[in-house]
Formats: C-alpha cells, structure tokens, sequence
C-alpha cells in the first residue's frame, strides 16, 4: 500500500511495520483467562455461527455373575450433545495522520496501543464470563417477594435455560419446555422450570439480539410458587460451589450464605471433589489444577492459619517469590489474577463510560435497547448489600473447554477476496508468554486500512477476533452425578480483606 510521503513520519512508521509490531508488543495483557483453554482449533469452513459437539458416553456397569448358557444381550450407550456458537469481537479508531505529525510523534502508535488493550481486555473478559457463568451454573435467587405464581424474577438464569432429556440414546441439551423440563429445588421444594423470559439481549445483528441466558429475568416453573425476597432456586445438574462457612448446599444454599473470608479447607474440599468425579489436573499446567484467585482472596489465604502452616520455611527465593505465581498446594497451582470477577471488575454500564458494577449492565448498542454488556451469571454481593462483596475462585481441571477461532476472510483466502486484495495492512497472528503461561492472544487480527477521506491522513484502524470458548459439558457421566460441569469448581468466599 501507497503512503503519501508528505504524511511523515507517520508513513516511515507505517511502511517500516512499526504500527503492527506495536500492536503485537503491546498486547501483553496481565489476564489469564484466556489462557485456560488449549490452543484453538479453527472454526470448520461453512459450519454456519453454531454447530454442535457431541460428548460419547460409556456402557453401564453390572457387577452380577452372568448365565454361561445364555448369549449376553448387546447395551447401548448414551450421548450428550450441545450446541457451540461463535462469536465475534471488534473494537475500531481512526488514525489521523495530520495530528500525528503536528501533535505528538507517538499518536499514531498510542491509538494502536489502546486498541491492543481493548482487545486484550475484551477478549480475558469474554472468556472470563463464560468460565465463572459455567462453574457457578444453576444457582440463584428470587428477586423480590412474590405472590404465588408460575413465573418467577430471578437475579440470574444462568443454568436454568436449558435442560437434558431423561431418556433416549442421544441426549441434546436444549431449551426448557413443558416436554422437556428441569427438575429444580425452589426453597427446598421440588418443582420444574419449563420456560424463561430474559431481560436482556445479546446484538446479533443492527436492531437483532438473542436473549441474554446468564443475566436477571422470569423462571416459568411447572407449579405456581409463592417466594420471599431471596428464596434459593437450585437446578438439579447444579455446578459444584464451594461457599466458605456453609459448604455446598444443594437444598437451600445461596450466595447470601457466605459467611467469611477464603479459607484452605474449601481448596481441600474443591480437591476431594475433582477426586471423587475422577477429574484429572491440567496437563498444560504440569499436571497440576489450575486456580484463579483474587488478591483480596490471597490475602484471606495468606491469613488462615492452616495456610500458614504450609508457608512455614519459605525464601524469598522460593518459586512462589522467583515467579509470578502464589505456589502450589495440594495439588493446585494458584495464580493471582487481578481479573477476577469482583465489584471492580465487571463490566456492567448503566450508560456508556457509566460503571454499575453490582448491577447487570445493559445500554442501547447496535440498535438494541437492552443489549448486555458483560454476560456473567453471577452476583458480585450478598443479599443486595455492597457492604458485603463477593468473591468468585475457580478452578480448573483438564479437558476443560474447548477454544475456536475463524481467521479474517483475507487470512482464510476466501474465493475472490486474495484476488481483489486489501487496501491497507493485516497483522499476522502471534503469540505471547507471561511468566511462562502462554495467553493465547494470537487469533486477533489488525487491519489498517489505507485513507478514507480526500485529504488522504484518516487511516481507519480495527482489531478483530472471532471466538468461542464451550465448557465441556459431562452430565452424563456416572461420576459424580448429574452435574452438567464437572471440570470446574467455584468457591464463593467474602471478599471483605
């Protein structure tokens, strides 16, 4: 591509590679939940958005002596399916190459910077929504007292959208109905949900979303209930979550349950439970499980006297120091992640630049008027009261999510497209380590495109990743009954340091 040379030195940037280099060396975020799942497999060419992954089950058990005159008869085994969507994410500035000259010398490569940090933080945050929204799957609330009724307002629908049929020997996961209904436990009484109606909207297209099924709405449940502000909702294929001062409750638990601060017997309680669903520890990670942690939950730690016990000996030499991580205990590998989802983390707006961090966020964006704007099924506080924030640690076992990515069309050679050719620049995919964990940021393409006005000195400049992060679904494996995600945990904890 042609750069005027009356644009310098924004063109010897341009023509040197400068600009992209600087976005592949500034795209060095401290997030991690990017890097949990392996390496992405390529979304297959002409799948459409969405195809569906099929989980094979295993032949049951008898443990009984069989005749030895009788032919045994041939079983069958069963199959878990579920659906698996791509997403697409994007962020966009223009270059303006006048005020590079005459302003700053740097303007141009400051604007590709905050756009690497954009896509850096958007891309942990997308990530990170999926993973804590599936280990904390199938619990929450009602939001407000409520006469008796069948539809119920919930904080959250997170797990309760869904269902998987009781028979037949390919089981799909999809939407709840009357004929295919979850089994859920409302204040301890069994009852079904049998349909939803989200509050917010996920944009699809201009003036086109899907609903929102992690964010607040209505539970249409099988029987009419009548509830208290704060009544538990539990799904019968709930995840597994660790509540410090209560354990897990499957009858009645809830996040408003929480009563102190991140303590090692809920790590030992999280490590018998990976034992006990026969979930082995990550081998990316040098076979060890891979926990997140806050800050505010490491300085928990850090003050439980069990914990103490362990540290007991240590130098300021010790990896835990020498590395970028808290160590490795009981067969986790703790690092600090200062993404975590807390009351200073997510995403929610009320308006453009407006955080509401312990409110679901939501504002107009491509022609919709509820569209979310940090999908994530969980509550950042305890019983409505900002006095009592909340924190959310989870761990990982292997296997646990599958990762996709489709390339730009010019990058996929897409019939046509090679031939026309771009009018500007595609930065290579590329990839980085941190503390040595590879944050596997290198599906994310920038495209400079050459001017767009007469004046020649507006260069349009875009980052663009195509992604989808799936949580292994295990609903039908005779390990640990019918909990939907087996290979990650969550430990709710106050978050007060």
């Amino acid at each position: 591509m042609t750069v005027p040379s009356a644009l310098a030195p924004f063109a010897d940037l341009f023509q040197d590679r400068v600009l992209i280099r600087e976005f592949e060396d500034s795209l060095l975020p401290n997030f991690l939940w990017d890097a949990v799942a392996p390496e992405a497999d390529e979304w297959p060419a002409h799948a459409g958005l969405s195809f569906t992954i099929t989980n094979d089950g295993y032949y049951p058990v008898y443990a009984t002596t069989s005749p030895t005159t009788v032919d045994p008869t041939p079983t069958s085994r069963r199959a878990e399916q579920y659906d698996i969507t791509l997403g697409s994410y994007d962020g966009t500035d223009d270059i303006d190459a006048t005020q590079a000259q005459n302003m700053l010398a740097d303007y141009a490569k400051q604007t590709v910077n905050r756009l690497s940090i954009q896509a850096a933080r958007t891309l942990d945050t997308a990530a990170r929504g999926r993973y804590v929204s599936s280990a904390t799957a199938g619990w929450t609330v009602a939001d407000g007292t409520q006469s008796s009724s069948t539809n119920i307002r919930v904080k959250r629908l997170s797990g309760f959208t869904t269902a998987l049929p009781a028979s037949g020997s390919t089981l799909r996961h999809s939407r709840v109905s009357t004929g295919n209904p979850l089994p859920v436990l409302v204040n301890g009484v069994a009852n079904t949900v049998v349909d939803f109606i989200a509050d917010y909207q996920i944009p699809i297209d201009q003036g086109v979303g899907v609903p929102d099924e992690l964010g607040p709405g209505i539970l249409v449940l099988g029987t009419a209930v009548a509830v208290t502000d704060r009544d538990p909702i539990i799904a019968s294929n709930a995840s597994f979550v660790q509540r410090t001062g209560e354990g897990v409750n499957r009858q009645t638990g809830r996040i408003d349950n929480v009563n102190g601060p991140l303590a090692y017997a809920d790590i030992r309680a999280c490590r018998a439970r990976f034992a006990t669903t026969n979930v082995k520890p990550m081998r990316r990670y040098n076979n060890y499980f891979l926990a997140m942690i806050s800050p505010t939950a490491y300085t928990q730690l850090q003050g439980d006297p069990e914990f103490q016990r362990l540290e007991q000996g240590r130098g300021v030499d010790d990896f835990p120091y020498a590395a970028g991580v808290i160590g490795y205990y009981a067969g986790h590998m703790f690092m600090e992640n200062n993404n975590a989802p807390t009351t200073d983390t997510m995403q929610w707006y009320s308006a453009p630049n407006v955080l509401s961090p312990n409110v679901y966020g939501f504002f107009p964006r491509f022609g919709v008027a509820n569209a979310s704007t940090d999908p994530c099924g969980i509550e950042t506080i305890a019983n409505n009261d900002a006095r009592r924030p909340i924190d959310h640690t989870v761990i990982f076992g292997d296997d646990v999510a599958k990762q996709y990515w489709q390339p730009h069309p010019m990058q996929a050679r897409v019939a046509m497209l090679t031939d026309i050719g771009l009018a500007g620049v595609l930065a290579e995919p590329f990839q980085v380590s941190n503390d040595g964990v590879v944050i596997p940021i290198d599906y994310t393409q920038l495209i400079i495109m050459s001017p767009r006005n007469r004046l020649g000195d507006k260069y349009p400049a875009t980052w663009l990743s195509k992604r989808s992060w799936q949580i292994k679904s295990d609903q039908i494996s005779q390990q640990g009954g019918a909990i939907r995600y087996k290979r990650l945990l969550s430990i709710e904890s106050s978050a007060i340091g």
